[in-house]
C-alpha cells in the first residue's frame, strides 16, 4: 500500500481533494451498503472523524492516523483494487477487510473521537 501513502499525503495537503474524497466514500458507501454492512458503522465514524479533522472541529487525530485513515479510504474508494468490487458477491471483501484493519489500528483513536462526539451530543442536549 505504499502508493496509497503517497497519495494520501497530497490528499492531506489539499482541502478539497480531502473534501472530494469524503464526499467520494460516502457515495460509494451509499450505493453499496448492502455489500458493506459488515463494516457499514465503522465506515461511518471513520469518515465522521476525518471530516471533523479536516473542518478543524477535531484536532487531536496524530498525523500517522490520519495518513492510514486517508489511504484507507483511497483503497476502500479504488474499484480495481485486489478484488475488483465488480466480482459479484466478494468484490468487497477486501474493502471490507481494510476498514477493519484501520478500525483495529486506529481503535485508541476512534475512541477518543466517539467520546468527544458524545460530548458534544450531551452539550446539545442540555441546551435545548
Amino acid at each position: 500500500m505504499p502508493d496509497y501513502f503517497n497519495k494520501a499525503e497530497q490528499y492531506l495537503a489539499d482541502k478539497k481533494r480531502l473534501a472530494w474524497l469524503i464526499k467520494s466514500v460516502e457515495k460509494k458507501a451509499e450505493k453499496n451498503k448492502a455489500k458493506i454492512i459488515a463494516g457499514w458503522d465503522d465506515l461511518k465514524t471513520l469518515q465522521r472523524m476525518l471530516r471533523a479533522s479536516v473542518n478543524g472541529s477535531y484536532k487531536q487525530v496524530p498525523w500517522l492516523s490520519l495518513l492510514m485513515l486517508v489511504a484507507g479510504l483511497l483503497y476502500f474508494l479504488n474499484p480495481l483494487d485486489l478484488i475488483p468490487d465488480f466480482i459479484l458477491t466478494i468484490g468487497f471483501i477486501d474493502d471490507v477487510t481494510v476498514i477493519g484493519m484501520l478500525v483495529h489500528s486506529l481503535s485508541s483513536d476512534l475512541k477518543a473521537f466517539r467520546e468527544w462526539e458524545q460530548g458534544l451530543e450531551e452539550d446539545l442536549s442540555s441546551v435545548t
